[in-house]
Order: C-alpha cells, then sequence, then structure tokens
C-alpha cells in the first residue's frame, strides 16, 4: 500500500491564474468588506492552529467575485448550462448552482450538512422560515445528483430522504432552542442542549468547536427572535 499525499494549493487564484470566480452580488459585496476580511481571517488562524499549523496565511485582498449572477441567471461552462439557484438560510448570500444537462445540484449549507445515516447537521443561521422555504425551493428542482458541502454527493431516492431530514431537523432544532429558552437556560444551557442533539464526532471532524460557536452565537438568538416577532 503506497503513501500518496496530496498537496492542495494555498489559494486556487495563485494556483490558476485565470481561474473566475463566481458568487452573488451581495456575496462580492461581503467580500469586499473590511470587516468581515477580518472576521474571515481570524477563523482561518483557529482553523489552522486546530490543524497543526501556527497561523493561516492572509489572503483576504484575494477574496472577489469575476462573475455575480442573479437567481435564476445561467452561463456556460464548457458546454454544460448552469444555472444560480439563490438558497438563503445559512447566510444571505447562499446559493446553489444547478448543471441542468447532469440534473446536479452544488448546494451550500443552508441545506444542511449530511453526517452519516442519513442525520443531517441543522445549516441555519439568519432565518428558520427563509431556511425551510430554500429547502423547499431545492426539493422542487429535477435532480439526479446533489453535491453537499463538506460531505460529497448523494443520488436519486437519497436526495429526497436528505431533503426531507433538512426539513425535520430545521424545526426541530428551532424547537430545541426555544423549549431550553423558555425554560429559563441561558446561552451556555442552550448550547449544552444543542451539543448533546447535533454535535456528534463525525460532525466534529469537519467542523471544528470553534466555528461551532461563532455560528450558535448567530443561530441561538436569531431562532428566539423570529419567534418572538412572529408571536409577538
Amino acid at each position: 500500500k503506497k503513501d500518496v499525499s496530496i498537496q492542495i494549493p494555498v489559494n486556487l487564484r495563485k494556483a490558476f491564474p485565470s481561474v473566475k470566480v463566481i458568487g452573488s452580488e451581495y456575496c462580492n459585496y461581503i467580500l469586499t468588506k473590511p470587516t468581515a476580511r477580518a472576521k474571515m481571517q481570524e477563523m482561518d488562524c483557529k482553523a489552522a492552529k486546530a490543524y497543526g499549523k501556527e497561523e493561516g496565511a492572509d489572503l483576504t485582498e484575494l477574496l472577489y467575485c469575476d462573475i455575480t449572477l442573479k437567481d435564476g441567471e445561467e452561463i456556460l461552462l464548457g458546454e454544460e448550462r448552469v444555472r444560480a439557484i439563490a438558497l438563503p438560510g445559512h447566510t444571505k448570500c447562499c446559493m446553489g448552482y444547478l448543471f441542468t444537462e447532469e440534473k446536479l445540484l452544488v448546494s451550500c449549507e443552508t441545506l444542511g450538512i449530511y453526517a452519516n445515516k442519513m442525520a443531517v447537521f441543522p445549516g441555519c443561521l439568519i432565518g428558520c422560515q427563509i431556511t425551510l422555504d430554500s429547502i423547499e425551493k431545492a426539493s422542487e428542482l429535477d435532480l439526479d445528483k446533489i453535491l453537499i458541502p463538506h460531505s460529497g454527493i448523494l443520488y436519486g431516492s437519497h436526495i429526497t430522504d436528505y431533503l426531507n431530514e433538512s426539513t425535520r431537523v430545521t424545526n426541530e432544532c428551532r424547537d430545541l432552542i426555544l423549549t431550553a429558552h423558555r425554560q429559563g437556560k441561558d446561552f451556555s444551557g442552550i448550547v449544552e442542549e444543542y451539543k448533546k442533539n447535533y454535535y456528534s464526532e463525525d460532525i466534529s471532524r469537519s467542523y471544528p468547536e470553534h466555528a461551532l460557536m461563532a455560528n450558535l452565537s448567530a443561530q441561538i438568538p436569531m431562532f428566539i427572535n423570529e419567534f418572538t416577532i412572529h408571536n409577538s
């Protein structure tokens, strides 16, 4: 058995100077904000240390989109037609890309991260209903394959199972957080309940705890505020 190592380029723009980055107009706006770049660099440094590096290289000046697309707009990649599918929920600028002939959706974290045995880790950060709407939007697409961040590709009927589980777990996550909040638990107490239900060993391998805590600092108040506004 050979020991084969793969050297991953530090940055795709440097490794492939002709590469074109595609995103939404809002994505491009966020990527050029100094505060957003500083936060990304901070998260990169934490991730670097978590994986045994002293620090993460600061490449934030290379964060921008060469091409911006609106929901439903299409481009050609060679002979393949690709349609932009807005899927907000994890962030406002989340977008999927539908390869129409292959019926392949390159997805985003809004739809949840697939772990194993059809367990899905909830991906909503900016809103529960907007996330559920994006999951429903994806379920209405004619798909043979879906590529899920941090996970891989699902085929055929497994796509429906995954999206159904994404809907279920989003609602379940909302109910868990709201129930803990009604019981008077503070942020730390809600985090503890959340981890018990969702932060498995499989998830932790690709989702470091510092990233989890950064997301929960947005997700927990989001659910509480959305529920409060909805019922006020």
